[in-house]
């Protein structure tokens, strides 16, 4: 799950090395309160930033951080397969937050004593949906952290991915049975394969006490001369 550590310092690293405009395009896709908001912005000043929360009290802090800035955009919406509502699941550790409830019996949930708090409905949008909406035609960087639902929001962008209108994606895997559902590398590489994408590198892994993963971020690139 989201440490909320998105951009670790081998993660700013990359991102600097690959995203080469001055002016980049970010969508932040599971924006939290903001924190990755702030490393986008500390990293590319000039960027505009989509940050994508549909947790109404997380979203109402999201939008008083960037208030001040022009080129910040957050959005109360969910990302998926397909635009609709679903059902949000909200625990006492709001980095947990998901359309899909915890597992409270995993040996993960134990560890860190997470537990569900309520839940609320929310508007689901899909990229392709919303990027035509907002005429949007290129994204330099996305960032996935949406707890297990990765995949669908890769669904939800196949008119983008198959343009190659995205050039760059960081996703969150949670191979480990945290919640209803675990997503793998097959899980998010059938939506990218296809479209020119590659696995570039590993930015995050979180392991267990016997050094199994439990999570990672992946950075995922078009096969690219410029991006290799």
């Amino acid at each position: 799950m989201a440490s909320h550590q998105t951009v670790p310092r081998r993660a700013e690293l990359t991102l600097a090395k690959y995203v080469r405009s001055p002016q980049p395009t970010i969508f932040d896709v599971g924006a939290n309160w903001g924190q990755s908001y702030r490393q986008f912005r500390a990293l590319f000043p000039l960027a505009e930033i989509w940050s994508f929360e549909p947790d109404p009290d997380m979203y109402a802090r999201l939008k008083e951080i960037t208030a001040a800035d022009p080129r910040a955009h957050p959005v109360a919406l969910a990302v998926g397969r397909e635009d609709g509502a679903a059902t949000l699941y909200r625990n006492n550790r709001a980095d947990t937050n998901s359309l899909a409830p915890i597992c409270a019996d995993s040996v993960w949930a134990r560890e860190i004593q997470a537990h569900q708090r309520d839940a609320v409905d929310v508007k689901i949008v899909t990229l392709d949906s919303y990027c035509e909406r907002e005429k949007i035609d290129h994204i330099d960087f996305a960032k996935f952290d949406i707890q297990g639902f990765e995949p669908d929001a890769l669904k939800g962008a196949q008119e983008l991915l198959k343009a190659r209108r995205i050039d760059l994606l960081q996703l969150e895997l949670i191979p480990a049975a945290f919640y209803g559902r675990t997503t793998t590398f097959s899980d998010v590489e059938c939506w990218l394969l296809p479209h020119g994408y590659r696995l570039m590198t590993i930015n995050r892994i979180v392991t267990d006490d016997e050094g199994l993963v439990r999570a990672c971020d992946v950075l995922y690139g078009l096969e690219r001369s410029d991006l290799n």
